[in-house]
């Protein structure tokens, strides 16, 4: 048994990795060992999403649009920031990163929600997820993260209007809000104490 409670240790494999994300984040995260990420910018697959870049800090969709409602390079951009954040450990001093947040940012409501990947449908995950990597990117202290932030737990309109857009269902502890708000020193109102 696996330090991971699997029949085999999945560690090994993934140090020995050809892809040098694999490599290095197994390293980093499962392995406990100083690493430093900054190589990974280089990479060709880096290089080769960066170029792809709309001028306006999108990315094009490549597949099939099936309705008019939904704002497909929103929905790309979300997708690939997210490989370069998570998986490829940019953050906002790199300039495609910061292109893509400031695109995903002319789609946030005054009240702090993003919409667009389903209509103009509030999406509690897809908010969610944008400030989870918004966050990871290094944009925490942004006042519209904040004001994301806000949006989702106003702890005043907690108790009168029942749950924020943003929190997760019930039973549900793995969403991103709460990695979000976890990471970051956020307590949604459900689980301040009274």
């Amino acid at each position: 048994m696996s330090r991971y409670g699997l029949p085999y240790d999945p560690l090994p494999p993934l140090l020995s990795s050809s892809d040098m994300a694999v490599r290095l984040r197994a390293a980093r995260e499962l392995d406990d060992q100083t690493v430093d990420l900054a190589a990974l910018r280089d990479l060709p697959a880096v290089r080769k999403r960066v170029d792809r870049q709309q001028r306006d800090g999108s990315w094009r969709y490549p597949g099939r649009r099936v309705d008019g409602t939904t704002h497909y390079e929103y929905l790309e951009t979300y997708r690939v920031l997210g490989e370069l954040v998570e998986l490829y450990a940019l953050d906002d001093t790199h300039p495609a990163v910061s292109r893509a947040a400031e695109y995903l940012f002319t789609l946030q409501t005054e009240e702090g929600d993003f919409r667009g990947i389903y209509g103009n449908e509030y999406s509690p995950n897809y908010t969610a997820g944008i400030l989870e990597l918004m966050m990871h990117a290094g944009l925490e202290q942004d006042e519209r993260v904040e004001r994301g932030l806000d949006g989702c737990s106003p702890a005043d309109k907690w108790m009168e209007d029942g749950p924020p857009p943003c929190a997760p269902s019930a039973g549900s502890s793995t969403t991103p809000f709460l990695v979000a708000v976890n990471r970051y020193g956020r307590t949604p109102p459900s689980h301040r104490p009274i």
